[in-house]
């Protein structure tokens, strides 16, 4: 919120969702609306400076115009988010295919006696149970499942 580096601001009216009044700068660049100081201002402190007539005169914050430069930046973040996904999971399947990643592979079969660790029959499906280390991961991280319980429990029955 505090990013705004744009040298238009407004002061605007901000109402809570408990109806409490309150006052804040706005830019008023419409690619981002934010409140350029994150800071609000109260009616009292606003009388010390302005007049009553000049505060009932201050208008609403633009909650419409900023939802719109948020759809825009979500739509921007979604579309970075899946470039790096996609080079993510090549990166993951590339790791999938190593040599590295049987030996670990085995190793977590071989810890878990070929079982899945939820419902006890044969597992096949070296789980990630976090992708912070992919690629050093420690075995610790990783878990044996059927396919069933992978499907079931985390939606990865392919992987």
């Amino acid at each position: 919120m505090n990013d705004c580096q744009h040298e238009v601001a407004e002061l605007r009216r901000f109402t809570m969702s408990n109806g409490t009044v309150h006052f804040t700068l706005q830019c008023q660049n419409p690619a981002c609306l934010r409140r350029p100081t994150g800071q609000f201002i109260s009616r009292a402190k606003l009388r010390e400076t302005l007049t009553d007539a000049f505060i009932d005169a201050i208008p609403d914050f633009d909650h419409d115009g900023r939802e719109c430069a948020n759809q825009a930046v979500r739509v921007l973040a979604d579309a970075e988010r899946e470039v790096r996904q996609d080079s993510w999971w090549a990166r993951y399947d590339r790791y999938m295919n190593s040599p590295e990643w049987q030996v670990k592979r085995r190793r977590v079969i071989a810890r878990d006696h070929g079982q899945c660790q939820i419902c006890d029959v044969i597992g096949n499906h070296v789980h990630h149970l976090t992708y912070v280390h992919l690629e050093n991961e420690y075995l610790f991280e990783l878990v044996l499942l059927c396919r069933g319980c992978h499907k079931e429990h985390y939606g990865m029955a392919n992987r």
